[in-house]
């Protein structure tokens, strides 16, 4: 009697979360949402949970450092109809929420494992470790509750359905770009396991490039995983979220969050034994919000995978320019991972699931904390690695920043070094700002630089300019070919003409008001980035042969 009738509790239990979920679906149909159904288990969407995050996070003016959203149609559409409602609690909860470490990927956690509006409720559990970030969860049911309030008292739904053919162009458009389906294979093949279904949630506004690997417990006991990603880049009536190239990295990589996260958990208790290798990156992880040695962790063994997989998949050139990318954002455990795995690879038949071969995971870790690594270690050669991103010295303790000071235009170039001390305060508190002759004076073979200029205004870009593969004219950038616009600007990584182990990133355009406020513009994953205003036209890298750097043809 009693085995009846914990098999009836469990029966019900079970009915009640599927549902929960087949109502949560319904919502979603009833709604129209843009959903491409690539097969019976992978899907690419725009989802109502994470549409109605991103409104919350817009009005409460919460968005990750660079990260804040493409001024898009879009987004004015969702200003005009949302604006006045910036004061409901929903926005004032999740203010208090994020400013206390509920950020980045937390709230988009805590989105799949609710029901679609307007009716928002819990339909699964919040992982332990995400739901211990928030203040509490008094405050973390609260904010659910008061976000079921918003959605009503906006009418959320009716803002979304009016948007349906956007939804759907943005979500086409993606689906047609790669074969989602064979990358998602490939990660299945690799980890030796599958999950319970795979979901691309295309994000407009939420933030932009990058994305959120996110999961919520399924009923076969495996994960529903999630890729909530952010375009690459925008115009007021356009929005790119990357190419094949793009959305093959991000899938694989978002997705083995949901793979290898729960195994590192499992392990937590050991990895955390070797916690000192987490010191000499600390700066460069906490800079990308790896505050934690677990978390940086799973970012070293899933960027390690991603490389591999680059090496299985595309080509040995490939690998190699993913893990010089990978050390250049300070990850520099990912090469001898890199080596560990051509052991898992080699082996299948006695690792025949990722998670078997964990332990030598951490038997690596143990090995590289008992050694004494040397700062050769954790230093790149940048003429080899090239990147924006890596151009800038990792710890940040040799940066030099440099000035113009023949500008032309002198209103202009006091502005624009106005914006450079702010720049250097937000970013590189420690860097010496210096003017561009103090610069051409001083040996700076030991430095990474940061030049801000035009080539004739600032008078260190003058003298080296000529080196770059580049062209300005009065209303064009030629480059691969010429490219034209009104507010025309460039950034460039480059070796530093008197060491190129050291890297310079150069800051530059057509006229020097157009420089001011330059970072704004989407850089650092490539060499060179040629922009209108913050609109990228194009970016890339150059062909290298050591010190030779061309453009590509």
């Amino acid at each position: 009697m009693k085995r009846f009738l914990l098999s009836t509790i469990i029966f019900i239990f079970c009915f009640f979360i599927f549902s929960s979920s087949w109502a949560a679906t319904e919502e979603i149909a009833a709604a129209g949402t843009a959903e491409i159904k690539v097969n019976s288990n992978l899907t690419v969407s725009v989802d109502p949970r994470i549409e109605l995050l991103s409104v919350i996070k817009i009005l409460a003016g919460c968005h990750e450092k660079g990260h804040a959203p493409f001024k898009t149609e879009y987004l004015k559409k969702v200003f005009d109809y949302f604006n006045k409602h910036q004061e409901h609690e929903a926005v004032r909860i999740f203010s208090l929420l994020y400013n206390s470490g509920f950020s980045y990927d937390a709230p988009a956690h805590l989105m799949v494992a609710l029901s679609q509006p307007p009716e928002i409720k819990f339909v699964n559990q919040v992982n332990e470790k995400v739901r211990q970030r928030a203040v509490s969860d008094i405050v973390l049911n609260d904010f659910v509750s008061q976000l079921g309030d918003f959605s009503k008292k906006t009418d959320f739904m009716k803002f979304f359905k009016e948007n349906k053919n956007y939804y759907d162009k943005i979500t086409a458009e993606y689906k047609s770009k790669t074969d989602i389906n064979k990358l998602v294979g490939v990660i299945e093949k690799y980890y030796g396991m599958s999950q319970s279904s795979y979901n691309i949630i295309l994000a407009p506004i939420l933030r932009r490039s990058g994305g959120y690997g996110v999961r919520a417990n399924a009923l076969n006991g495996k994960f529903d995983v999630y890729n909530v990603t952010g375009p690459n880049s925008a115009g007021t009536n356009e929005i790119n979220f990357g190419e094949a190239e793009d959305i093959r990295d991000l899938v694989w990589h978002e997705f083995s969050h949901s793979f290898v996260n729960p195994i590192t958990e499992k392990n937590s208790y050991e990895i955390n034994l070797y916690s000192s290798l987490y010191k000499p990156i600390e700066q460069a992880m906490r800079e990308q919000a790896y505050s934690n040695w677990e978390t940086c962790v799973n970012e070293h063994i899933i960027r390690a995978i991603t490389a591999r997989l680059t090496a299985l998949e595309i080509s040995e050139k490939a690998y190699k320019e993913a893990v010089n990318y990978e050390k250049s954002r300070g990850f520099f455990y990912v090469e001898p991972l890199c080596e560990l795995l051509k052991k898992y690879e080699d082996n299948r038949r006695k690792y025949t699931k990722f998670e078997e071969f964990y332990p030598e995971i951490t038997a690596l870790f143990k090995d590289l904390s008992s050694r004494d690594l040397g700062p050769d270690f954790f230093i790149n050669n940048f003429s080899e690695v090239g990147t924006i991103n890596a151009a800038g010295d990792v710890s940040g303790d040799s940066i030099i920043i440099i000035t113009p000071s023949n500008e032309k235009d002198k209103n202009a170039q006091a502005k624009l070094i106005e914006f450079i001390k702010q720049y250097g305060q937000m970013f590189f508190k420690k860097a010496p700002i210096l003017s561009d002759a103090d610069a051409l004076k001083k040996d700076l073979k030991n430095n990474s630089l940061i030049v801000f200029g035009t080539p004739s205004g600032n008078l260190w870009l003058a003298k080296n300019f000529e080196k770059i593969p580049v062209k300005f004219s009065e209303n064009s950038i030629e480059l691969d070919k010429s490219y034209k616009g009104n507010n025309l600007r460039f950034i460039t990584a480059w070796p530093n003409p008197q060491n190129p182990k050291r890297g310079v990133i150069i800051y530059t355009a057509l006229k020097a008001g157009d420089i001011e406020n330059i970072n704004g513009v989407m850089h650092g994953p490539t060499d060179y980035v040629v922009a209108d205003g913050d609109k990228v036209l194009v970016n890339g890298n150059y062909e290298k042969q050591g010190t030779a750097w061309s453009v590509k043809k």
